[in-house]
């Protein structure tokens, strides 16, 4: 074999080499979010899958991991807010809302649900003092 081969088959075997090591690696991030959120630790899963992809850009099965459990994290807080808000509880929906926003700061849905509860406590407001003017006469 010329050197040149032989160059060229060492290369290829630390790129394969390279390669399994990433696998190996993604598949442990990805086993200890999911054993976080089996713990009931789905912020820290978050967090540590965040860091994970970002540290890894070229990981795209993190990256797609990490988006997917944000967006099954937010859409279950959702749910709860508007189950909060519909039985009265408005800060508790109101926090449901702002610990949407801590890990997903551009989720429209959670700004959305903000405002409108700020909007129908403004009305609330309103309507009480137009009562209360009534009232007086």
């Amino acid at each position: 074999m010329d050197a040149t081969f032989k160059l060229k088959i060492n290369a290829l075997i630390v790129s394969v080499a390279f390669m399994l090591s990433a696998c190996s690696s993604t598949s442990a991030y990805l086993q200890h979010a999911k054993q976080l959120r089996q713990e009931g630790q789905t912020e820290a899963s978050l967090r540590y899958l965040k860091t994970k992809s970002e540290e890894n850009a070229e990981a795209f099965e993190l990256q797609n991991a990490y988006r997917a459990y944000l967006a099954q994290y937010s859409e279950s807080l959702i749910a709860q807010a508007q189950i909060a808000r519909s039985q009265g509880d408005i800060n508790k929906a109101e926090a449901l809302y702002q610990q949407i926003l801590q890990q997903d700061p551009l989720n429209e849905r959670a700004e959305q649900g903000l405002v409108q509860m700020q909007a129908s406590a403004q009305h609330r407001s309103m309507l009480n003092q137009a009562q209360a003017a009534i009232a007086q006469g």
